[in-house]
């Protein structure tokens, strides 16, 4: 066995030394076979003795070669794989603002087709003035036929109309839905909401009690 086979011996040894996981794992199976050398010489013949720590050596590097070749498409699939999860949950959690916003956008339209529909039938019976309008109101709930349900109706859908319009504000804010793209669903939006308090700051002063006299 000559020098060129310690030589080659020890420049796999460097070459393997760069990859120091593998490295640390594989080191001894590298030592005994250089280590093996001189069993192999007491063993075999001179050139059988070198073909067959070649062989070993060919072995080693193979072996571990495949190895750190496994070992850098896992590092660089499991990289990729958070690179790609990352922006999916982020969409994902993006599409469900956007839905959730786009579904309450759908229930204040049936909160205002039913409070302006129920607004419309009581305009038929309430009396816009001071002395007419609380009187109206109650013969409204207890004369009217299904008066009490239409009062009803027509109070809880402007009430639900705010506060669905605001959750829908903090619902977009939290979408992030603040590009230009998105302006013309604010200023909706934030229209509605302020439309929704101001009449129902008026249905307050239109019943003529006490609360709305003092307001």
């Amino acid at each position: 066995m000559s020098q060129k086979d310690l030589e080659l011996a020890g420049r796999i040894g460097r070459w393997a030394s760069h990859f120091p996981e593998e490295w640390q794992e594989y080191q001894d199976w590298l030592r005994d076979i250089i280590a093996s050398q001189s069993v192999l010489q007491q063993r075999y013949r001179a050139w059988q003795a070198v073909l067959i720590f070649r062989w070993r050596l060919l072995y080693f590097v193979v072996y571990v070669a495949g190895v750190i070749l496994l070992n850098q498409l896992k590092n660089l699939f499991s990289v990729r794989e958070v690179m790609v999860t990352q922006p999916i949950l982020l969409n994902r959690y993006r599409y469900i603002l956007q839905r959730t916003a786009t579904l309450l956008a759908v229930a204040e339209l049936t909160l205002c087709a039913i409070a302006a529909l129920t607004g419309i039938m009581l305009a038929f019976y309430y009396q816009p003035t001071a002395l007419g309008a609380y009187k109206s109101l109650t013969m409204i709930v207890h004369q009217v036929a299904n008066g009490t349900i239409i009062l009803s109706l027509h109070n809880i859908a402007g009430n639900g109309l705010i506060v669905l319009a605001l959750i829908q504000i903090v619902v977009m804010f939290l979408g992030r839905e603040f590009w230009l793209s998105w302006f013309t669903g604010w200023l909706s939006g934030i229209c509605l909401t302020l439309t929704a308090i101001g009449l129902s700051w008026t249905a307050i002063v239109l019943t003529w009690e006490q609360t709305g006299f003092w307001r």
